[in-house]
């Protein structure tokens, strides 16, 4: 999935499913029909893209990469920035625009983060 395909979903599952996947690092198992993580534990897919809650989960999974990741509020609109900081600051990884939620930009800069990963 290319940078313009994820910039052009939706909040919502399909969404969520590819942050579970791309950055939580689910795997889905079709035998038994569900996610599981790392250690084999089932998990259900959160709603990274419409809840705070769950997209704040996403903030502390690239602040343990060890990247800064800044949510701005412009107007009725939300951006986010993902910055290396070991980089000049002015080296940004991602910066995504124009989200009508904090949650929405934070789950498209993420995932774009790890695409350039």
């Amino acid at each position: 999935m290319g940078k313009d395909e994820i910039l052009a979903m939706e909040p919502g599952r399909e969404l969520d499913t590819l942050v579970a996947e791309k950055i939580f690092g689910l795997e889905y198992i079709e035998c038994i029909g569900c996610y599981i993580d790392s250690n084999g534990n089932e998990q259900k897919i959160q709603r990274h893209s419409t809840g705070i809650a769950d997209a704040w989960k996403i903030v502390e999974k690239i602040r343990e990469k060890g990247l800064n990741i800044y949510i701005y509020v412009e107007g009725d609109n939300y951006t986010v920035e993902i910055c290396d900081p070991i980089k000049d600051m002015s080296s940004m990884l991602i910066n995504v625009k124009n989200c009508n939620t904090a949650q929405e930009a934070i789950c498209k800069a993420a995932l774009l983060a790890v695409m350039e990963a």
